[in-house]
């Protein structure tokens, strides 16, 4: 059995300048009397912005692997993002926000391996247009061996999301076609015909520990994890105006602290390319499945 000591040292160490650059990388909106509402995870606001802080957990998408010194992997990633129902998108209010933008969330990510198994991991969207909503989303990993024994690794993780996703949830024009006259009188004088600019802000760290294993003489790599995320998510409503923002409508925070799991597998095709999937389930909140593409270039 082969303890890392530099991993503890190095999770530590990551911790306190990440949550610095994640405090100040938060979007600051212009200053106004605009109300701030908490809401709870369990709260139907709450449970939205839970929704959505979940998909963005920057959780396994194959099996973690740690690799020799200098090796890097170069990834892509593809996510599930299951529609909600018209419940759950109502959030306790008269009108549906416009939550099912897309079907799919994805993302490139570059690893780099150094001594002792350690492996840090950087991945981001940048801000494409997808269905009508602007994804702008980093995240760290740092990650490495804690435990080998011939059969099973224990690889603990710690990771953070920021940046945030603007859409027209409030406020889209697809209420002015909805044959709704409640929907088209909103859009008209609390729209004032404009689609709002809303933005969905994850400031999120998570810690996980994952066990994987080794099939098929090393070609196939299952694995099975547990974490647990602190959720800092804010939902800033950005109905337009001829002028601006209409600062009548709230900025709304969700603090809170959940449980998650993750089993999946992962196909060494060949020394280049391995090609992985995971289930991720966070009770109360979303089950989706991902899958991973990475080219690793193994180090000297």
């Amino acid at each position: 059995m082969r303890h890392s000591r530099p991993l503890l040292v190095a999770l530590l160490a990551l911790a306190s300048p990440l949550a610095a650059q994640g405090a100040s990388a938060s979007y600051v909106p212009p200053p106004s009397s605009r109300a701030i509402e908490y809401h709870a995870i369990s709260d139907p606001e709450g449970a939205l912005m839970g929704y959505y802080s979940a998909l963005l957990i920057f959780a396994p998408d194959g099996a973690p692997s740690p690799a020799k010194p200098w090796t890097v992997d170069l990834a892509v990633n593809l996510g599930y993002v299951p529609p909600l129902s018209y419940d759950q998108r109502t959030a306790g209010r008269d009108k549906p926000e416009a939550t099912n933008i897309t079907a799919v969330f994805g993302y490139p990510k570059v690893t780099l391996w150094f001594p002792y198994h350690i492996g840090l991991t950087a991945a981001y969207t940048p801000p494409i247009d997808v269905g009508g909503g602007k994804p702008y989303i980093y995240a760290f990993s740092l990650e490495g061996l804690a435990v080998s024994t011939p059969s099973i690794d224990i690889v603990p993780r710690i990771t953070y999301t920021g940046g945030y996703i603007q859409a027209p949830i409030t406020c889209n024009k697809n209420l002015s076609t909805s044959g709704n006259e409640s929907f088209e009188f909103y859009w008209a004088t609390v729209c004032n015909a404009r689609e709002s600019t809303d933005r969905l802000e994850p400031n999120q760290w998570s810690f996980e520990l994952n066990a994987t294993g080794s099939w098929l003489e090393g070609r196939l790599l299952p694995f099975a994890g547990a974490g647990v995320v602190q959720y800092k998510t804010t939902f800033d409503i950005q109905v337009q105006t001829g002028n601006g923002i209409d600062t009548d409508h709230p900025i709304l925070k969700m603090n809170s602290t959940e449980g998650y799991g993750m089993l999946g597998a992962t196909w060494v095709a060949s020394p280049l390319w391995r090609f992985g999937g995971a289930l991720f389930w966070e009770p109360g909140s979303v089950f989706t499945g991902r899958l991973s593409a990475t080219l690793r270039l193994n180090g000297k």
